[in-house]
């Protein structure tokens, strides 16, 4: 049988939902019934609060400890460079300046904060605090001291942007929020640059419908709340039940097998889709 398979690949990707066609296996692979608590986020501020909390453990320690270790290591830092993935309700500028002032919620320091989108960019400016240097990636790279750099909603023709602020900035911890595109289609340099990013906060939605009809809600989840992110695997969860881990994001094999592991007991054709980016 064949199989139509529809992931989000990226929250706020522009091309969010990409159709594969797969082909069934004889048999389902068997179900995983471990039924540890992933922490899934019951509301929009519980998932940004996590994710807070996901570039805290990642990034804070190295702000805090700045002054320390430039007499220590005469400033040989290494850059720490992570990257967050928050569904939208909707892929609007405000929706993207919202998030990025509501995830730097107090951040202390100097933040440098890069926009994919100008108006975000604009909009951003309006509400924002002396301690965030914001603009478009679109502008020409500024030499200004900064203690954290986000980039936000930046699409795939502005990696060279982003290789040109980090590249100015080597020392900064950088966070990249939202890139607007699928990992897969990265290649060459591009590909190797983002493989720099370690993802500390995933949240893609998805919806299986069955060959009868039935329906059920599912995530691609990942947040590292604490500790190495080599200690946290990529969860599959399905109705609140993880039905499959592993240490790197889930290819559409790896998500195929697990679906029909969890919802496929009983039928001969699954087709799941993303249907929703809102938490």
């Amino acid at each position: 049988h064949e199989v139509t398979l529809a992931i989000s690949r990226r929250p706020g990707a522009p091309h969010a939902v990409r159709m594969v066609s797969l082909t069934t296996r004889a048999q389902a692979a068997e179900k995983d019934n471990t039924s540890a608590s992933a922490s899934l986020p019951q509301s929009k501020e519980e998932a940004l609060e996590q994710v807070r909390s996901a570039i805290e453990n990642a990034v804070t320690p190295k702000q805090q400890n700045r002054s320390a270790r430039r007499k220590k290591t005469k400033d040989k830092r290494i850059n720490t460079r992570v990257a967050v993935e928050v569904p939208l309700a909707q892929e609007t500028p405000k929706e993207e300046a919202d998030l990025a002032l509501s995830v730097l919620r107090n951040v202390e320091g100097t933040v440098g904060l890069l926009f994919g989108n100008r108006a975000a960019a604009d909009l951003t400016l309006k509400s924002s605090d002396a301690g965030l240097v914001v603009g478009c990636l679109d502008d020409n790279v500024k030499n200004v001291s900064l203690d954290l750099l986000v980039f936000v909603g930046a699409n795939q023709g502005q990696i060279k942007k982003l290789k040109e602020w980090s590249n100015r900035h080597p020392k900064c911890p950088t966070v990249l929020i939202n890139a607007q595109w699928d990992p897969e289609s990265l290649q060459g340099i591009d590909a190797s640059f983002f493989k720099t990013f370690e993802v500390v906060y995933s949240f893609t939605p998805l919806a299986i419908q069955g060959f009868m009809g039935s329906k059920k809600e599912g995530v691609i989840f990942r947040w590292v709340e604490s500790g190495s992110p080599t200690d946290t695997p990529w969860r599959i969860i399905m109705e609140n039940e993880v039905v499959a881990q592993m240490k790197t994001r889930p290819t559409p094999k790896q998500l195929e097998d697990a679906l029909y592991s969890a919802a496929a007991k009983d039928s001969a054709m699954v087709q799941a889709a993303s249907a929703f980016r809102g938490l």
